[in-house]
């Protein structure tokens, strides 16, 4: 019978304790990301990846500018351009130096500013022309082809 009263007390501590058991608790690291940083130049559709022609009236002895329009954007600041290299299109044994505009501004081998800060916070369209420039000597019949490399910037306005 002692065996039964000892069994009592143990019982009641046994049980006692299930219910005391600990909380466990985890924390769970979270992290997201909203970015602040939006900049793009893309090609309006009627243009986008085709080669460009510039076509040759020859009653003027005269190319025909090629002229449409890239929509930009930044929500950092005003957007710049500059040529990668040295506009021209070349043949075998000919080049024709090319007048690029970008927003209304020639393009050369330095940045300029193509869009304003607060237009390029809206997003605006920017156009863009190709011009031959007519070398001294005139043109000389042949096939020309080459590229343009145009790299746009975008940076934070700077203090006022």
């Amino acid at each position: 019978m002692k065996a039964r009263f000892m069994a009592v007390p143990f019982l009641a501590f046994v049980a006692s304790s299930a219910l005391a058991i600990e909380p466990i608790r985890k924390d769970i690291t979270v992290e997201a990301v909203v970015p602040a940083v939006e900049f793009t130049v893309e090609p309006d559709a009627s243009w986008a990846n085709k080669p460009v022609k510039l076509d040759y009236q020859v009653d003027k002895e005269a190319f025909v500018p090629f002229s449409n329009k890239f929509h930009a954007k930044s929500s950092v600041g005003a957007i710049e351009a500059k040529l990668q290299q040295a506009a021209i299109i070349s043949s075998e044994s000919e080049t024709i130096a090319l007048d690029v505009k970008v927003g209304n501004k020639s393009l050369q081998l330095t940045p300029v500013e193509v869009m304003s800060d607060a237009d390029a916070k809206e997003g605006k369209e920017l156009p863009i022309s190709i011009d031959a420039i007519k070398p001294n000597d005139g043109y000389v019949a042949g096939t020309y082809s080459g590229t343009v490399s145009i790299l746009f910037e975008t940076a934070a306005p700077s203090a006022r």
